[in-house]
Formats: structure tokens, sequence, C-alpha cells
């Protein structure tokens, strides 16, 4: 049984960021009106929502590194 001593999980913050830049990014092309307002709220809700899981799943993996090889730890088990 390989010991994993240098175990690590992904870093999240850069995740969000990004996801805020790109939301940032595409809002400049939207015509935001005022009457519109109301949907574009709902569309920043529902980016943060699925940016909100991808990171929920990204936090769920866990990289090992041994001398011989990486193991990925995540919902579905161990993967070499």
């Amino acid at each position: 049984m390989p010991s994993y001593n240098n175990c690590i999980k992904p870093v999240i913050t850069k995740t969000i960021i990004k996801g805020t830049i790109i939301l940032i990014i595409f809002s400049l092309f939207l015509n935001i009106i005022p009457s519109k307002v109301i949907n574009y709220i709902i569309f920043v809700i529902l980016w943060y929502i699925l940016l909100g899981a991808y990171v929920l799943w990204k936090q769920m993996h866990t990289y090992c590194i041994n001398e011989n090889h990486i193991t990925i730890k995540g919902l579905t088990g161990n993967s070499p």
C-alpha cells in the first residue's frame, strides 16, 4: 500500500475570480436597460449557482503525489 504524504486540494479562489471576470466581460456586451434589470439579476444569480456547483465539484478532488505516480481521489474513488 503506497503512502500518500503529499496530498493537495485544488485552489478555488482563482476559479471564483476567473468566473467573476468572465461574468464582467460577458455583461459588457449585454443590453441592460432598467426594465431588464430583474432578468440580469436572475442571470447573475444563476451564474454564481453554476459557478458554486463547479467549485464544490472541484473541491471534492484530492491529488496525492507519490514517488512513482499521482492518484486523484474524487467522488468516484481513486484513479491512478
